[in-house]
This record gives C-alpha cells, sequence and structure tokens, in this order.
C-alpha cells in the first residue's frame, strides 16, 4: 500500500478518535435534561437508516419498489425477524438467506 494512503488513513483514525475522545472527556459530568436524552438516543437509529434506505430502495441508482429488487425483498425478510426475534444475528442471517436465496436459485443480481 502506498504511504500516502497510509497517511490518509492514519489522519481519518486520528480525526474520529480525537472528536470522539473530546467529547467524552467535556461532557463526562454534564448531565442533559431528559428530554434531549430521550431525543439523541435516536441519532444512531437515523444515521443507519440515511445509510440503508439509499441502498435498499435504489440499487442501481433510481427507486425501485418492484418485487425483483432483492435488496428490498432481503430488507422487509430482515425487519419482520427483527420485530419478531429482536436478535440482531437473526436479523442479518434473514437478510443474506434471502439475498443468497434470490441469487442463487434465481439468479438475481
Amino acid at each position: 500500500m502506498r504511504p500516502s494512503i497510509m497517511l490518509m488513513i492514519a489522519g481519518m483514525a486520528a480525526v474520529t478518535f480525537i472528536t470522539r475522545f473530546a467529547f467524552i472527556v467535556l461532557f463526562k459530568n454534564a448531565s442533559f435534561d431528559e428530554r434531549l436524552s430521550r431525543w439523541l438516543r435516536f441519532i444512531p437509529i437515523a444515521i443507519l437508516s440515511t445509510l440503508i434506505a439509499p441502498t435498499i430502495l435504489m440499487p442501481q441508482g433510481f427507486l425501485n419498489l418492484s418485487p425483483h429488487n432483492s435488496y428490498l425483498l432481503a430488507g422487509i425478510a430482515s425487519a419482520g425477524v427483527a420485530l419478531k426475534t429482536r436478535n440482531i444475528i437473526a436479523t442479518v442471517a434473514a437478510g443474506m438467506a434471502v439475498i443468497l436465496l434470490l441469487r442463487a436459485v434465481l439468479g438475481w443480481a
């Protein structure tokens, strides 16, 4: 690997660590209003949703809600398993199984 790439990765890691560590140090003794604390708990869910939704709904770059969208079908199966079991391993396994099944059996991309 080129030294410039290694330097870039090290720089990104340092910036990520410094920003997270700074918040931990600055706010370790801070107390927040209950409403703010409740609101902050939804941030990871919101970020994860913004990362996953475009991949599931627009796998080829345009909105695809057809039954031939394997990512959408896997997402629906994963959501159902997640609601039923509340188990992350079962959720991921269900999504992977649907994708593998559709690709192996039906030849979908």
